[in-house]
């Protein structure tokens, strides 16, 4: 008997709902203040959009993943619509991955439940920090006890996957602050964490505080001591390091995130959301009004769209390879650098010799933990003909 065909491929969904009660002092992500949450409109759109994937070839997600934004303020029903909208659209994998983030302010045990009913099974909280000042600083409308509130009902409520997202490099924040933030992460019943080092952007408020001499940041060292100090409890906690700023228990991988590390396709929704699905890159424009009036005339709503070549797919398998403690075959390294005409050895021989990169077995390059600090000097060491970071906007 000869071998069956291949199925369909599967790809991952990201949704980027941007809607949020207030303003955080330091997201550059693309969101909008309302009170009333996302318009009675916007699933309507997202759907429309959606539906323009029907062409060509089936799809089957594996992934979904609500991002934003706030998309917990959708609550349940709406979230269910969504799923059951996008079930009729595509197919599902039998064990895909549903991820919704959530502030812990919008957590009650009634949305939990209904979130559940809907078929999300990956739930991961904005938590940042459990410490007053440090959530004051960051604008964070949810106190610790909210906090800590919202990943007991969610454990409560039978999550089969649960993760919290921390931040380092607050204002004010010290290596004992964080230590006392662990000694409670470390006790919850978590599978996933996700560890973000305070990037300042350009027109936040936080930036404009910085500039006033209004608050301080914790220096580069102070950062590194305290990604020392996190790493250091989680791995003695149980935790994998698997990804410069992830870290999971066994079976814990955010399946969705790995995607984007992996160069693996994805189709991106709604207003700022980024797509790389059948070898083309999209990305929608930071606008919700653009972005509907586009969809209002039947057009798909993208802002720029490129194929990627296969030089960028050599690239970006090197850029993000590198941020997975797996590593990148090393064929694939020395490859890209005789394709420069470097040649290998010299390049790669101080980076290990001085501890940024270790060979794991005979095939694989990755970065130590003092690589993952200097990741972006590592890779312009590695890439120095004019390489921009590319840095994926969805899910954390």
């Amino acid at each position: 008997m000869g071998e069956e065909p291949p199925g369909p491929a599967t790809t991952g969904l990201y949704l980027h709902v941007p809607y949020c009660a207030a303003l955080c002092s330091y997201c550059d992500f693309f969101r909008v203040v309302s009170g009333e949450g996302a318009p009675a409109w916007f699933e309507t759109a997202l759907e429309t959009e959606a539906a323009l994937y029907r062409e060509g070839p089936p799809v089957v997600l594996d992934s979904v993943y609500f991002g934003g934004g706030t998309p917990s303020l959708l609550g349940p029903g709406r979230i269910g619509g969504l799923c059951d909208a996008l079930r009729a659209l595509f197919a599902w994998s039998r064990e895909a991955e549903v991820t919704l983030e959530a502030n812990p302010e919008t957590v009650t045990a009634e949305a939990l439940a209904g979130w559940r009913e809907a078929g999300v099974n990956r739930l991961s909280l904005g938590v940042q920090s459990l410490q007053a000042p440090e959530l004051e600083a960051l604008g964070r409308r949810a106190a610790p006890d909210q906090a800590r509130r919202a990943v007991e009902l969610a454990a409560s409520a039978g999550f089969p996957r649960l993760s919290v997202d921390l931040l380092l490099g607050v204002p004010g924040q010290t290596g004992e602050s964080l230590a006392r933030t662990l000694d409670e992460v470390e006790a919850m019943p978590l599978d996933h964490l996700s560890a973000y080092m305070l990037d300042l952007h350009r027109g936040t408020t936080l930036h404009a505080r910085v500039l006033a001499g209004e608050t301080f940041l914790p220096g580069g060292d102070a950062v590194a001591d305290l990604y020392d100090l996190l790493c250091d409890r989680l791995a003695a906690a149980g935790f994998e390091h698997y990804e410069i700023s992830n870290f999971a228990r066994p079976g814990g991988r955010s399946r969705h995130n790995l995607r984007y590390w992996r160069g693996e396709e994805y189709i991106g929704l709604g207003p700022s959301a980024h797509g790389c699905f059948r070898g083309v890159r999209t990305e929608n424009p930071r606008s919700v009004e653009r972005w509907r009036r586009a969809l209002e005339r039947g057009e798909r709503p993208h802002e720029r769209v490129s194929e990627v070549t296969a030089r960028e797919r050599r690239e970006n398998a090197l850029i993000f390879g590198l941020r997975l403690s797996d590593g990148v075959p090393s064929t694939l390294l020395r490859g890209f650098l005789e394709e420069q005409g470097r040649e290998p050895g010299p390049v790669l021989e101080p980076l290990l010799r001085h501890g940024y990169a270790e060979l794991k077995g005979a095939d694989r390059f990755r970065l130590t933990r003092l690589g993952f600090l200097c990741s972006n000097e590592v890779l312009g060491f590695l890439l120095p003909r004019g390489w921009s970071e590319t840095t994926v906007r969805q899910g954390r």
